[in-house]
């Protein structure tokens, strides 16, 4: 499967060297954010170990295609982690990834259900307000109601991995979605194509504003 993913260049340099590429679980900055975040890459990490046996404890990560297109065809400040900095687009042919919706996810972050219908939300606000919880509260406290509400989250989760699925209610289609990918390591054969990545500050934070 064709992946694109970007490094920097320490992390290039390992590759070019060793010829294999792993994450460095000391240098793994998002799930490193915060609590919630911590507790949905553990949960994709999971999922990957799941399918792809490893040691590993995260994953590398990468794209599938964005918003409906392929990932070639965004412009180079896309992959930059910041202005005046070096980075390397790959274009990989991986064969043990797991994809999943990069909107979708979202709901993962934010520990919240990924809901497909008014009514499947309205239900699960239902059951916070009798067990008078907020909903970041059904991964931080532990009772009865906790047990069955984290559950039931969890088990929404898995449709991020439903990549072909359509919702109106939560889901962009097909036409536009963006997919991500999880797989534990880039070996140096595996790499088809490398491009240098810098962009200048003016360009990057142009892009990067909203």
């Amino acid at each position: 499967m064709i992946i694109y993913s970007c490094i920097d260049k320490n992390e290039y340099e390992v590759l070019m060297n060793k010829g294999i590429l792993e994450c460095d679980p000391t240098l793994a900055r998002m799930p490193s954010e915060s609590v919630e975040f911590a507790i949905a890459y553990k949960y994709m990490a999971d999922k990957l170990q799941a399918r792809y046996r490893s040691n590993l404890s995260f994953p590398r990560w990468g794209w599938y295609k964005y918003e409906g297109k392929s990932v070639a065809e965004q412009p180079d400040v896309f992959f930059a982690n910041a202005p005046y900095t070096k980075s390397y687009l790959l274009k990989l042919d991986i064969k043990e990834c797991l994809l999943s919706d990069f909107d979708a996810w979202h709901c993962c972050l934010n520990l919240c259900p990924l809901c497909y219908s008014e009514e499947e939300w309205q239900e699960y606000c239902y059951y916070l307000d009798i067990a008078h919880l907020k909903h970041w509260e059904v991964f931080f406290k532990d009772n009865i109601y906790t047990y069955v509400l984290r559950d039931k989250v969890i088990k929404t989760w898995n449709r991020i991995f439903d990549i072909y699925k359509e919702n109106d209610y939560a889901l962009y289609s097909n036409d536009y979605k963006s997919i991500q990918a999880v797989f534990w390591t880039i070996y140096k054969k595996d790499v088809l194509d490398v491009r240098e990545i810098m962009v200048d500050d003016i360009t990057y934070y142009q892009y990067h504003s909203f």
